[in-house]
C-alpha cells in the first residue's frame, strides 16, 4: 500500500463536506504557491492586529479623556497613548513611568500596572493570532481529493485480488496492531489508518461438539467492527444524508480433528480431484467438515493433505473454503456445504485449514492449532556440543471454523446480522443515488475480500519461524492468527474502496478490460468523493480562514484609518463628541510640538483643530530650546490670567513684545514675559476665551504711553490720564481661529 500518486490529486477548490459547507471550503495547491500565501497571511495578520491595537488604544484614551483636572502622570500616560505605541513599547513605558513616579504620584504602581497588563495581554494575543493564521494552511499529511480518469468498479478477478492482497498484507501487519503510536507510513495513505476492531471471547458459533475447548472458556473468539460510518472510516467526501453504516463480525473457533479425518493411499484418490500424480507409497489425510458435491463419491471430503509433504516441507501453509448464506452467491461461486452441525442461516461459513508440515519447535507448544509435543526423532548437535531436543506438531493440520456476518444501515433502517446479501438494493429500495452506489460497492468489495481469501504467507506464525524452526510460540496463537486474518480483510477493504476512485486498472493494468465503468449518477459521484492522505508536495488552504483573515484585517485597517475622521465629522452634529475627539487631537505629538514652539514664541499657526497644525507659508522655525537650568515657575490653575510685570525704573527704552497672537511695544520700559497665545490659553482653560494681558504698573516718575498691537487692533494706555499710580492696564483681544 503506497501513497496516492501526485497525478491523481485534485488541484483547486473543493469542499470537505465532513467539515461543513462553509468551513470545509478548501484550496489544494502546490507547495510553492502555499509558501507565498503563508507569507502574505502572516503579513496581513500582523497588519490587522496592529490596527486592532490602535483601535483599542484609541478607545482607552477616549474613555479617560473626561476633561477633569488630573496629575502629571495621567497627562503623560495620555500623551503616551496618543502616540499609538506598540504593545511592547507601552509595556516598557508603563514600567518606566511607575519607576519615575513611584514616590511622587498616588497609586503609581496600580495605574501603571493597568496599562502594562493591557499591553502584555495584547502582545500575547498578537502572537497567538500569528500562530493561528498559520493553521489556515496545512502542508503536512494533508487530506486531498482523488481525481482520476481511471475510476471504475472493482473487478472480482484473481489477478487484481492477488495484487491488492500482496500490499495490504504488509499494511495490516504494521497499521492494525494495538500500538500506541503507529508508524508514520500508516498515517500517509488513508484518512484513517485503520478501522477499530473489538476482540472478545464468546460461545461456540456452531454446535458445542464442533468447538475445541482450551484454557479459555468460552471457546470462540469474536472480532467485531460495530456499525462504522463509511463516510468517516473510509474517507468518503459525501453529505451526511448520503452516508451509510457498515458492520462486519467474524466469530471463529478451533474445530475438532478426531472423528473428522481419515488416511488413505494417494493412489486411491482420484487424480482429477487432486490435480497431480501421486508418489509411490504416498498417503493422504482427508478432512470431513462438509460436502463437496462436485467430488462425486468423495463428496464428503472437504480438504485433503499429503503426509509426504508434511514430512518434507518445514513451512506452514493455509487452505480455505467458504459457504454463502445467499443462494445466489452459493450457486454461482462455491459448491462447499458445511456439515449439519456447522450450518447457520444467519452467517457465511468459512473453513481455514492450517498445515504445519515438518516445522520444528524448540519448546513444547500448547496452542490449540500449533500444538507440538512430539519429540523429534532427529538428534541435532547443539552449539555447545550437546544434543538438543525438538518438537513436532501433534497433527499435520488443524481447521478453524468461522462465521462471517454483515450488517448494513441506511439512516435508522438496518439489516439483521447475516451473511453477505446479493440483493442489497431490494432490501433498501428507497435510497439516494449515492447510497445505492455505496451499497453495491461494499457488497462487491466484501465478496472479493473475506477471511477465505487469505494466502499461505498470511500466517502470523511465520514471524516466529526461522529456517523452519520456531523458538517459542504463545498458547493463544490461534487467536492471534484469527485477528491477523481479519486485519488483512479490513486493510483489503480499505484498499479496494479507494481503488474505485483511483482506478483498479492502476493497480492491475492487465485487468483494465474487466473494470466496470461507472454508469449511474451515484457511481459517477463516488468517482469524485474519495479523500486520501498526502504527506508532502501539496498544501491545503482553508478558504474560510483565508477570507476571515483578509476581511477582518482590512476591517480593522479601515476603522483605524477612518474612525477619527468620522467622529470629527459626527461631532459637527453631536457636540457631546467634540471635546473627547479634540483631546485626542491636542494630545498628538504634532500639536504638542506646536505648543512647545508657541511657548518659545515661534511660528504663526493655523489648522489648530486638526491632527497636523500648519504655519504660514515658508515660515522658518529654530530648534526648540532646552532650558534645563531655568528656575522652576509655579503656575496657577487653568483660567488664571497671565500677567507680565513691568520692571520699575526701567521704562526708558522701547522693548518689542512678541507672541504668536500678540505683539506690543512699550515706550517707557521692557516687558518681563511674553503672554500666551489665544490657542495656548484655550488649551489651558478648556474653552475659548479672549487673550487677556495684565500689566502691573509701579509708581511712575513720568507720564508714558504704550501701544499694544495684537490681532489687528491697537490699545493705547495713557499713564497720565487713564490710570492712577500703581494701577493696571488690560487688553481684551478677540478670539482667533
Amino acid at each position: 500500500m503506497s501513497e496516492l500518486p501526485s497525478q491523481f490529486v485534485k488541484r483547486g477548490i473543493w469542499t470537505n463536506l465532513e467539515q461543513g459547507p462553509v468551513l470545509g471550503q478548501t484550496i489544494t495547491t502546490d507547495i510553492g504557491t502555499g509558501t507565498v500565501v503563508i507569507a502574505l497571511l502572516a503579513v496581513l495578520s500582523s497588519i490587522g492586529t496592529a490596527h486592532l491595537w490602535h483601535l483599542l488604544v484609541f478607545v482607552y484614551h477616549q474613555s479617560r479623556a473626561n476633561g477633569q483636572h488630573r496629575d502629571a502622570l495621567f497627562r503623560q500616560q495620555q500623551a503616551t497613548l496618543r502616540t499609538l505605541p506598540t504593545p511592547s513599547t507601552l509595556l516598557a513605558e508603563a514600567i518606566k513611568s511607575w519607576w519615575a513616579w513611584r514616590n511622587k504620584a498616588d497609586s503609581a504602581l496600580s495605574r501603571s500596572l493597568l496599562q502594562g497588563s493591557l499591553a502584555l495581554l495584547c502582545t500575547l494575543a498578537s502572537l497567538s493570532a500569528s500562530i493561528l493564521s498559520s493553521w489556515v494552511i496545512t502542508s503536512s499529511n494533508i487530506e486531498v481529493l482523488v481525481d482520476s480518469p481511471h475510476c471504475g468498479v472493482t473487478p472480482t478477478s484473481s489477478i487484481y485480488q492477488a495484487n491488492l492482497v500482496q500490499v495490504t498484507h504488509t499494511y495490516a501487519s504494521e497499521c492494525y496492531q494495538n500500538m500506541t503510536s503507529l508508524p508514520q507510513r500508516c498515517n500517509n495513505i488513508f484518512t484513517r489508518p485503520n478501522i477499530p476492531l473489538v476482540t472478545s471471547y464468546t460461545d461456540c458459533p456452531f454446535l458445542p461438539s464442533m468447538c475445541v475447548h482450551g484454557t479459555n472458556d468460552p471457546p470462540a473468539v469474536s472480532i467485531d467492527s460495530g456499525l462504522v460510518s463509511v463516510r468517516g472510516a473510509f474517507g468518503l467526501n459525501i453529505a451526511s444524508h448520503d452516508d451509510m453504516r457498515y458492520r462486519r463480525r467474524t466469530t471463529c473457533a478451533v474445530l475438532p480433528t478426531e472423528g473428522h479425518t481419515s488416511i488413505i493411499n494417494a493412489s486411491d484418490f482420484p487424480t482429477g480431484i487432486r490435480g497431480k500424480q501421486d508418489f509411490p507409497g504416498e498417503q493422504l489425510i482427508l478432512y470431513h467438515y462438509g460436502q463437496q458435491p462436485l467430488n462425486g463419491e468423495w463428496a464428503n471430503t472437504t480438504a485433503f493433505h499429503s503426509l509426504l509433504a508434511s514430512n518434507l516441507s518445514r513451512q506452514c501453509g493455509l487452505l480455505s473454503q467458504i459457504s454463502y448464506q445467499s443462494p445466489i452467491f452459493q450457486e454461482e461461486y462455491t459448491s462447499f456445504e458445511p456439515m449439519q452441525e456447522m450450518k447457520r442461516d444467519d452467517a457465511d461459513i468459512a473453513l481455514m485449514g492450517v498445515f504445519k508440515y515438518a516445522t520444528e519447535y524448540l519448546t513444547p507448544v500448547d496452542d490449540l492449532v500449533f500444538s507440538a509435543h512430539r519429540e523429534s526423532s532427529t538428534v541435532y548437535v547443539g552449539v555447545d556440543g550437546g544434543n538438543a531436543t525438538f518438537y513436532l506438531s501433534d497433527t499435520p493440520g488443524t481447521f478453524i471454523g468461522c462465521t462471517a456476518q454483515y450488517q448494513f444501515c441506511i439512516a435508522e433502517n438496518c439489516t439483521p446480522l447475516g451473511g453477505l446479501p446479493a440483493d442489497i438494493l431490494d432490501i433498501f429500495p428507497m435510497t439516494s443515488n449515492i447510497q445505492a452506489a455505496l451499497l453495491e460497492l461494499f457488497v462487491n468489495v466484501s465478496f472479493s475480500f473475506d477471511i477465505s481469501t487469505q494466502r499461505d504467507d498470511q500466517l502470523n506464525a511465520l514471524t516466529f519461524t526461522q529456517d523452519g524452526t520456531v523458538k517459542s510460540m504463545p498458547d493463544n496463537q490461534w487467536v492471534v492468527e484469527t485477528q491477523y486474518w481479519e486485519y488483512n480483510v479490513w486493510a483489503s477493504i480499505q484498499g479496494a474502496i479507494s481503488d474505485y476512485a483511483i482506478g483498479p486498472a492502476v493497480r492491475a493494468p492487465s485487468e483494465e478490460s474487466m473494470v466496470g465503468k461507472p454508469v449511474t449518477d451515484g457511481e459517477k459521484a463516488l468517482c469524485n468523493a474519495q479523500k486520501m492522505r498526502k504527506a508532502g508536495g501539496f498544501v491545503n488552504i482553508n478558504c474560510f480562514g483565508l477570507v476571515f483573515i483578509v476581511v477582518v484585517s482590512c476591517t480593522f485597517m479601515a476603522l483605524d484609518i477612518g474612525l477619527l475622521h468620522f467622529l470629527i465629522y459626527l461631532s459637527k452634529f453631536r457636540r457631546a463628541l467634540a471635546p473627547r475627539s479634540d483631546r485626542w487631537i491636542q494630545d498628538g505629538v504634532l500639536q504638542l510640538q506646536r505648543r512647545a514652539y508657541e511657548g518659545q514664541g515661534q511660528g504663526t499657526w493655523t489648522n489648530l483643530d486638526q491632527e497636523i497644525p500648519l504655519t504660514v507659508e515658508k515660515e522658518l522655525l529654530s530648534d526648540l530650546q532646552n532650558n534645563t537650568n531655568a528656575p522652576a515657575q509655579s503656575k496657577g490653575p487653568p483660567n488664571q490670567e497671565s500677567k507680565a510685570a513691568i520692571e520699575p525704573n526701567s521704562l526708558s527704552t522701547p522693548t518689542q513684545l512678541e507672541d504668536s497672537s500678540v505683539q506690543g511695544s512699550v515706550a517707557t520700559g521692557p516687558i518681563a514675559r511674553t503672554p500666551l497665545s489665544q490657542q495656548t490659553q484655550q488649551d489651558l482653560n478648556g474653552s475659548p476665551s479672549p487673550t487677556r494681558m495684565s500689566f502691573a504698573i509701579p509708581e511712575p516718575p513720568q507720564v508714558g504711553t504704550m501701544n499694544a498691537t495684537g490681532l489687528g487692533r491697537t490699545v493705547s494706555i495713557d499713564r497720565g490720564h487713564d490710570l492712577p499710580a500703581g494701577g493696571t492696564a488690560t487688553s481684551d483681544a478677540p478670539d482667533r481661529h
